[in-house]
């Protein structure tokens, strides 16, 4: 699995306000609802998990984390552990129950019940995996072998479209990963219709800088690469696999070298040139383009290229590479990308390379939760109305819609007091919000699938989900954007927001304790869920969201004036966040995770307002000798329980948008005038931040 070169998600949860003075005079924004009727005395907070040694004013993530983390190792089969894992562990679980019982009785024929159980079923017949062997991806190996030029060269290029697609939040490649990257999705300057995304791709370690840098520890990465590419060609009886493995480190490397940092990926405006083909072939010549398009079985007339000196490479790589090179990368991102689904040594190798040397992993899951996590990306939506009519409520969706609301209010009221937007960007800002789609639970309908699942051929199905999964996309460029389509489905833990949409969407399996519990206080739900809710909104006015206006247009609504002041204090949150320090002399990128610190310092603010005005003036009482005030801010670091393996942690640094969940909890906290009023932090305490230096947004 690979990520995609189209930035098209503004934020995602895994991914400073103004101080709060006397709370502002509710009278011109609608009353909110209370979360719920609220049993008394349940707080909310796991005592158990925290560390009474250290003090909440010298290090919040640590008292409410540490105890919980003395006494919770990381599974062996996993590259971190937290909420976000346990709440993901617990959907998995649900979902292998489900799957089960579907399994387990008749279904009927052409219905979704029966492909997830016969799809499970091929997962699960190990034997007949072994058995197979390479068998099942004879036919794309033998076209490979039969490349002669760039021309067959560009065609293969465009067909392999097919054979892989992009699934999830963080544009994860499924299946087969080529250099070149075509995808469908809304046109970011015309949000009402799609059109196709050219970009970036192929690589096999986590970013460019793996093959660029001369740190140890990615030396080492270029070393493990070459060994597993000659492994696995080794295990296909691909003739001369050390030649071709140090062939593949080297074709990689020249891609590198060529793609845009992550940094610079992040930018909606560097990577938006809308092209015909005409003018395609202009920018990266020698290419045969239309060969290209109409393998990928994609129309030509027009794309959205993301980084055109990236293409301008490709281009020049096709022609100077010789055939035979480009044949040996090829088997050897096929045998990768599908090795999940072959037997021994293939998926071994895999899994040593990926997981152990990449993330750390020491062992894998096991083979039920591999076929779910399979079915999860193949199949997801089809499996989520199986989990939502098991799992979640319309109870549970109603009460969580009505904190999305009273957080919403909240946004609205706070605009009055941003001191740096000016009266012209706070009325467009104001229509903005209003016109923000939300999202809760699951669709509001579920997609019909037309495909065969065979019980006894995992591969195949594979292949046909892939290759049904792209026609659907390229099927629909230049046509109206649906916008009741999910990006991701119902079972999944995390939340988002979508530019193209301006919406925000919170899934059912992350509408649970510890961030959301029907049962408990308001003020822990309004720390964690309504932290994470304000996040997702705030995405709409950070760094890069607020390129796009109300229809989700890339259109700069902001004063030149405004830009700046906001720009300064973004600089700020960077210098804050790049300051942040791990073990080993490893620190987070402050660029990189610009748009994430501003979700959370955002986020948690309006939150926090939020939940005074859902009080209504009233007093919240001391549960488990926490005030309401106190308990808002635990609850926020309880969220965000975390531990991860340090192979994991240098390649999250690498390429993840969102800071290490230590610094998600402090450095955001340590910015909010709140915080140092619930707990009493004065100059000295480890938290204690001075009110000049403290970082206000919203």
């Amino acid at each position: 699995m690979r990520f995609s070169a189209v930035p098209l998600l503004c934020g995602c949860l895994l991914g400073c306000a103004a101080a709060p003075s006397p709370l502002p005079n509710p009278a011109p924004v609608a009353t909110p609802v209370p979360l719920a009727s609220i049993p008394p005395g349940i707080s909310g907070l796991d005592l158990e998990g925290f560390d009474r040694s250290v003090r909440p004013v010298d290090d919040l993530y640590r008292f409410v984390t540490g105890g919980w983390q003395a006494r919770t190792p990381i599974p062996d089969d996993r590259a971190n552990w937290g909420t976000i894992a346990m709440l993901t562990a617990r959907a998995q679980q649900d979902l292998h129950a489900l799957v089960e019982e579907l399994a387990a009785r008749p279904q009927a024929l052409g219905s979704n019940a029966r492909r997830i159980a016969d799809f499970y079923a091929s997962f699960m017949d190990e034997g007949r995996v072994r058995s197979g062997g390479l068998a099942p991806l004879a036919g794309e190996r033998a076209r490979i072998r039969a490349l002669r030029q760039p021309s067959d060269l560009a065609a293969w290029l465009g067909s392999a479209q097919k054979l892989g697609f992009t699934a999830g939040l963080d544009g994860t490649r499924v299946g087969m990963d080529a250099p070149l990257d075509y995808s469908v999705e809304a046109d970011l300057r015309d949000s009402a219709h799609y059109i196709g995304y050219l970009g970036q791709a192929g690589l096999t370690l986590p970013d460019r800088d793996s093959y660029l840098s001369s740190a140890a520890s990615q030396r080492a990465q270029r070393r493990a690469l070459r060994r597993y590419a000659e492994r696995l060609l080794a295990a296909a009886h691909e003739p001369g696999a050390r030649l071709k493995a140090g062939r593949v480190l080297a074709l990689e490397t020249q891609l590198a070298r060529a793609q845009w940092s992550p940094v610079r990926m992040r930018d909606p405006l560097a990577t938006y040139h809308r092209m015909n083909l005409r003018e395609l072939e202009r920018v990266a010549p020698g290419f045969p383009w239309g060969r290209f398009f109409a393998a990928a079985g994609a129309p030509d007339a027009v794309v959205i290229v993301a980084e055109p000196d990236y293409l301008r490479a490709v281009a020049r790589l096709a022609r100077r590479v010789p055939i035979q090179e480009w044949r040996a990368w090829l088997t050897f991102k096929l045998l990768d990308g599908y090795a999940y689904a072959l037997p021994p040594p293939f998926e071994d190798l895999a899994f040593d390379f990926h997981s152990g040397t990449l993330l750390g992993v020491a062992q894998p899951a096991p083979r039920w939760q591999r076929a779910i996590e399979a079915l999860d990306l193949q199949l997801g939506e089809a499996l989520g109305e199986e989990y939502v009519a098991r799992h979640f409520s319309a109870e549970a969706k109603s009460r969580a819609r009505t904190l999305i609301d009273n957080v919403l209010r909240a946004y609205d009221a706070a605009l009055d007091g941003v001191d740096w937007m000016s009266p012209a960007t706070r009325a467009e800002a104001r229509r903005k919000l209003a016109q923000i789609r939300v999202k809760v639970g699951y669709p509001d309908h579920w997609q019909e699938l037309d495909v065969e699942i065979s019980p006894t051929d995992l591969v195949g199905n594979l292949l046909r989900l892939a290759a049904l999964h792209q026609s659907r996309a390229t099927a629909r460029a230049g046509g109206p954007v649906d916008r009741d389509e999910w990006i991701i489905h119902p079972q999944t833990v995390n939340a988002y927001y979508y530019p193209p949409g301006n919406e925000i969407v919170f899934p059912a399996a992350i509408l649970q304790p510890p961030f959301f519990d029907s049962r408990a206080d308001d003020a822990a739900n309004y720390g964690a869920i309504g932290g994470a809710i304000g996040h997702e909104i705030s995405h709409a006015f950070d760094n890069r969201g607020r390129k796009y206006d109300g229809a989700g247009n890339l259109r700069d609504w902001w004063t030149a004036g405004d830009a700046a002041r906001f720009d300064a204090r973004a600089a700020r949150l960077v210098a804050q966040y790049s300051a942040c320090r791990l073990p080993d002399g490893l620190k987070v990128n402050g660029e990189l995770t610009l748009g994430e610190n501003l979700g959370d310092l955002s986020g948690l603010s309006v939150a926090w307002k939020a939940w005074r005005l859902a009080l209504g003036g009233r007093r919240s009482p001391v549960l488990d000798g926490f005030t309401g005030e106190q308990r808002f801010f635990i609850a926020w670091a309880q969220a965000w329980r975390f531990e991860i393996r340090e192979p994991a942690l240098r390649e999250w640094l690498a390429v993840n948008p969102h800071s290490p969940p230590e610094f998600r909890v402090n450095t955001v906290v340590s910015n909010l005038d709140a915080f140092y009023d619930a707990f009493g932090v004065q100059p000295g305490d480890g938290m204690f931040r001075a009110p000049e230096d403290r970082v206000k947004i919203w």
